[in-house]
């Protein structure tokens, strides 16, 4: 019996030996993959956290971009209305160049009259001088 016995006993020592080895291993094993788990989620916690700053880059260059677009229109606008006013001005002087040169050409016809006007009497008194009888 002791033979049975020390069969059984060896058959049952090697079985849970086996048993003992399988649940080292899957211990090992279930130790590796909560490792990698929390690898993974790290990783997962990282991206997110990368997606996160990079959405809010994202919201900042447009924030900026609507800035630069909004003082682009503005400066464009204002220049615009230089140009108008720059336009406005020109044609401006230009009628006032205008309205002086008549003014001036006035001026001298007037000037023309007024002269001859002077010399009037002086023609008149020569011209009546003429006509006298000469005896």
């Amino acid at each position: 019996m002791e033979t049975i016995d020390h069969k059984l006993s060896n058959n049952v020592s090697g079985r849970l030996e086996e048993l003992e080895d399988a649940r080292s291993t899957l211990l090992n094993q279930l130790s590796a993959a909560t490792q990698r788990e929390e690898t993974l989620r790290e990783d997962v916690r990282n991206f997110e956290r990368t997606i996160a700053l990079l959405k809010h880059e994202v919201k900042e260059a447009q924030r900026k971009a609507d800035v630069e677009l909004e003082a682009k229109k503005n400066l464009e606008n204002n220049l615009q209305d230089m140009k108008r006013k720059l336009e406005e001005e020109q044609g401006k002087r230009s009628r006032e160049m205008s309205n002086s040169l008549q003014t001036n050409e006035k001026i001298s016809s007037l000037e023309k009259q007024v002269s001859f006007i002077k010399i009037l009497p002086v023609l008149c008194s020569k011209v009546e001088f003429a006509h006298l009888p000469m005896n």
